[in-house]
């Protein structure tokens, strides 16, 4: 009886295998898919997943063994943690993608699309990860026939748009939505930030938040959405910017796991930002994997730095080793922490504040010198200096 349970053991654990290792039916020029009747939906290659990078463009059809299938879908996990991906094209053809297709793509910066009533009607499907099945939630930009859209104009022909259609597509600069349309979904455009009196809508629906939309009350010619004094987004296209000296915050969005995101983050074609006096406060990740940012004027008046707020830039890559000043506080010590050898930190007069973690594990440090001009120390700035 042992060797039964022990020979059906192995079976299920071959044929387990088997299932993981061969996740998809046929892989045509670098796509896997799986068939169903005359269709094919695009899925991962293995287990592993990660099966796709570079610039991927899914055809309307493909011919496997003499036969012909229409692309419908993009299946469960499909692209899944492909942090190397950088642009999908998705053909009309498609009719749903589904839960987590595209989680963890943090490289995509496109998605094209050459018909947009088609894009319109796509089912997004969420699951465990909601709207991780939009490739929108990291690319930012739509793409139609090869021209970004940024006033979008829905096509008259269209009678619904899906939930999450638009999810994240932070270039968009205005809608106008006509009569024909009875039906938006939810969250249809959550994560957009527009200009008051730019979303235009012709139909006999009405919605509280404007399907999730962020509404702010000024866009500048540079791609800044303020309102009152901060700045709530910075549009995905961006290259240089120069803050109008009416604000005095860079603030942050909170996601819809209340994770925070900075308002620059992912703007990776922002190349230099002009900060004036005027602004005293810097939010959490306000610049995070800005790539290409090089240029960063900021001035003294800045007394709060958020965590994390400039990772990912040349300019913070760049700064020499030792403490950091970012206005007026000391955000970090970058120096290196060698064995055996004893540092010693004099904090320059004027700085008024020590940031949270601002020395966290600096081993190396024996004593710090604080001045009068400091008010106030963050939590955790000198933990584990031992």
């Amino acid at each position: 009886m042992k060797h039964l349970y022990f020979k059906a053991f192995l079976l299920c654990a071959c044929l387990l295998a088997g299932i993981n290792a061969f996740a998809y039916d046929a892989e045509i020029d670098g796509i896997y898919y799986n068939f169903y009747g005359s269709t094919a939906t695009v899925t991962y290659c293995d287990g592993n997943y990660n099966s796709y990078s570079g610039d991927v463009v899914i055809p309307e059809s493909v011919t496997y063994n003499g036969r012909t299938y229409s692309v419908t879908g993009i299946g469960d996990y499909a692209f899944w943690n492909c942090s190397s991906l950088t642009s999908i094209t998705i053909p009309s053809s498609v009719t749903s993608i589904r839960s987590s297709a595209f989680y963890g793509c943090t490289s995509l910066t496109a998605v094209h699309i050459t018909d947009l009533v088609a894009w319109c009607n796509i089912m997004f499907y969420t699951g465990g990860y909601t709207n991780n099945s939009n490739p929108l939630l990291y690319a930012h930009r739509l793409y139609l026939n090869g021209e970004e859209i940024r006033e979008l104009v829905i096509p008259n022909n269209v009678t619904k748009i899906s939930n999450c259609a638009f999810y994240n597509c932070s270039g968009l600069t205005s809608i106008t939505i006509p009569s024909n349309v009875t039906s938006i979904g939810s969250s249809t455009f959550s994560g957009c930030y527009f200009e008051r009196n730019r979303i235009t809508n012709y139909s006999e629906l009405t919605s509280e938040n404007n399907w999730g939309a962020t509404i702010c009350d000024e866009e500048t010619d540079d791609g800044l959405l303020i309102t009152n004094d901060t700045i709530v987004k910075c549009r995905a296209w961006a290259t240089a910017v120069t803050i109008p000296e009416t604000v005095t915050s860079i603030g942050y969005i909170l996601d819809w796991y209340y994770n925070a995101d900075g308002v620059f983050e992912g703007c990776t074609d922002l190349t230099s930002i002009i900060i004036p006096e005027s602004v005293t406060s810097i939010g959490d990740k306000a610049f995070y994997g800005c790539s290409n940012l090089t240029t960063i004027t900021i001035p003294e008046s800045v007394t709060s730095v958020g965590y994390n707020a400039f990772s990912g830039t040349p300019w913070y890559d760049n700064l020499p080793d030792g403490v950091v000043y970012i206005g007026k506080v000391a955000y970090e010590y970058k120096g290196t922490m060698p064995e055996g050898v004893q540092i010693v930190i004099a904090i320059k007069e004027g700085t008024t504040i020590i940031a949270d973690y601002a020395f966290e594990n600096c081993t190396a440090i024996t004593s710090v010198t604080i001045p009068n001009s400091v008010t106030s120390i963050g939590e955790y700035a000198f933990y584990r200096c031992i």
